[in-house]
This record gives structure tokens, C-alpha cells and sequence, in this order.
């Protein structure tokens, strides 16, 4: 519901591409996935986006209302043809309306000649905007896999920065905070694995011993 908390525009033909072509988008509800064409309409306060067009620094008010923490962004630049991705994070009161400045999008890179793990970085969108980028809405992967809770995904963030892991890419980054294993998930998994293991290990060492036993009484015999 998002959406629905900031989004009190008029937003229609927001879909619209750059160039007047026909686009379209696909969304998700709680009921699962629709197609719309060309326009929304309201509906957009209701549904959570997965993919939307491409963002310049005139259409703030409407990226603003539609873009929540988590989301995945891809981001682009026409005129040298560089692309990334990386997450957006909102830092506002949640009664508040975002604006560009309160959006920062992190993603990882490397610095030339390097070798060192990819590095998290932070940088605001209207720093982007100003340097010739555009930016949509990318959670397409939400169709195949389950996004973790905001609060989940900023600790995902805090985690990848604090432990230097290292990724594939920046969309390797992006995914593994709003999809991937937490911490907590990583614990749970080697408990169980211990608990499995060691159960197998119990159950072998009573086997032997059972068989030992019938040895033993063979040989007495």
C-alpha cells in the first residue's frame, strides 16, 4: 500500500515512452499479474510495479510517487551507452512525499586496475539526473522470486557493506538485497545441516554398535 500512501497524482500517461510509442508494462497485484497498456490510470495506487519507463529529472514528481525502498533501478545513460543497476532507499518519514533528494540509490563498483572486491556505494538521484542518467523501476525477478521486507533489504544493504562480499555485478548486488539469503536464513541453514548430520552420525554409530553386539555373540556361541 506504498503506492497509495504517496501517490496523489494524477498520473494517467505516465507509461507513455519518451518517443510517443505504444509501451507496455506489467504489474502485480495480491491476485497476481495484469498487462496494461499505455496508461494506468488509478490503478497505479493500488499495485506494486515491477518494471516502469524511464525516468529523467522532468519526471520527478511522478518517480517520486511510485518508487518505495527495495526497489530494484536500472539506470542508464543513452549518450555513452553505460548501464547498472542498484537499490533505491528513501530517507523520509514515511507521511512525508519523497522528493529526489531524499532517494539515494546504492550499487557496487570497481575501481580501474583493481582487483579488490566490489565496493558499495551510494549516490542521490538528483546527482544522477544532473549527470545525464536515466532511471526506471526494475523488479522484474519479483515474477519468480519472493522480495524480502524494506527493513530486510536495508539490513541487506548495511550487510554487504560491512562484510566486503563480493559480487558478479552490480545486478549480482542488487538481487542478493532484494532476494538473497540474509544472515539469520545462512544460521538457520547450518543449524538444520548440523542437526541432519549429525542425526545420519548417531544413527550410523547404533548400527555398528548393534553389529558388534551380534559379532560378539557369534563368537561366544
Amino acid at each position: 500500500m506504498g503506492l497509495l500512501r504517496r501517490n496523489s497524482l494524477n498520473i494517467g500517461s505516465w507509461l507513455s515512452s519518451a518517443g510517443g510509442a505504444n509501451t507496455t508494462t506489467t504489474t502485480t497485484t495480491g491476485t497476481g499479474t495484469g498487462t496494461v497498456r499505455n496508461s494506468f490510470g488509478s490503478s497505479v495506487a493500488v499495485q506494486k510495479l515491477r518494471e516502469s519507463k524511464w525516468f529523467d529529472a522532468g519526471e520527478e514528481r511522478v518517480f517520486c510517487a511510485v518508487i518505495e525502498n527495495g526497489f530494484i533501478v536500472e539506470v542508464r545513460q543513452t549518450d555513452t551507452g553505460e548501464s547498472w543497476f542498484g537499490v533505491a532507499t528513501i530517507e523520509t518519514k514515511k507521511s512525508l512525499k519523497p522528493t529526489a533528494e531524499n532517494i539515494k540509490i546504492y550499487s557496487v563498483r570497481m575501481k580501474d586496475n583493481e582487483k579488490k572486491p566490489m565496493k558499495v556505494y551510494c549516490v542521490t538521484l538528483p546527482t544522477l539526473w544532473q549527470q545525464g542518467y536515466q532511471v526506471r523501476i526494475n523488479n522484474v525477478a519479483d515474477r519468480t522470486k519472493k522480495a524480502h521486507p524494506e527493513k530486510d533489504i536495508l539490513a541487506q544493504i548495511k550487510y554487504a557493506s560491512k562484510c566486503q562480499m563480493v559480487f558478479h555485478n552490480s545486478q549480482h548486488f542488487s538481487e542478493f538485497c532484494r532476494y538473497g539469503d540474509r544472515p539469520q536464513d545462512s544460521r538457520k541453514r547450518q543449524i538444520s545441516d548440523c542437526a541432519k548430520w549429525g542425526g545420519i552420525n548417531i544413527g550410523a554409530t547404533l548400527i555398528y554398535m548393534e553389529m558388534q553386539s551380534k559379532k560378539s555373540k557369534s563368537a561366544s556361541h
